[in-house]
């Protein structure tokens, strides 16, 4: 188990995680550590990015294409990872409404309204000015999904994206 610490710069305040509790605290604006190794500083954009690669790990396991308002939704999130300012929180909102009507869908598999769930968290995680709620949740629902990655396996491709400066 690996061991990581979070550093609140304003206040000092530090604490431990193992990598089975990451990607459940990721904190805006914190100082991510591996030992005495500066892993990153966690943005609001990690954030986001974290909460989008969770539902594109459902989405690569299901057979066929989302459903069209699940697809437009993780669509303006795509764009708005590119560019803040070309896509407005009222777009965001109106396309989370739509992804929230997929989740009443009765007589789909299982994964449907999980993947319109994760889209509706990554679309709100987009809106929020702190993310980390929704990307603990997204977080939550993907380790809680058969077949999908571990804790530890979030913790891993979260630390490698923050060392990778994208």
């Amino acid at each position: 188990m690996i061991q990581y610490t979070l550093l609140d710069p304003v206040t000092g305040y530090r604490w431990t995680v193992s990598d089975f509790r990451l990607t459940r605290n990721l904190r805006l604006n914190t100082v991510l550590l591996r030992g005495d190794e500066h892993l990153g500083i966690i943005t609001r954009r990690d954030q986001v990015v974290f909460a989008r690669w969770c539902v594109g790990e459902i989405l690569a396991r299901l057979k066929g294409e989302p459903d069209r308002r699940v697809a437009h939704a993780l669509s303006l999130v795509d764009r708005w990872l590119e560019d803040e300012s070309c896509v407005t929180p009222e777009e965001l909102e109106v396309a989370r409404s739509a992804v929230y009507d997929v989740w009443g869908i009765a007589n789909v598999p299982r994964s449907v309204p999980r993947v319109a769930e994760l889209t509706d968290i990554v679309v709100w995680t987009t809106i929020m000015p702190n993310a980390r709620v929704g990307a603990a949740r997204a977080a939550e629902v993907t380790a809680t999904t058969p077949e999908i990655n571990s804790y530890e396996a979030q913790a891993r491709w979260f630390v490698q994206h923050l060392q990778s400066g994208k």
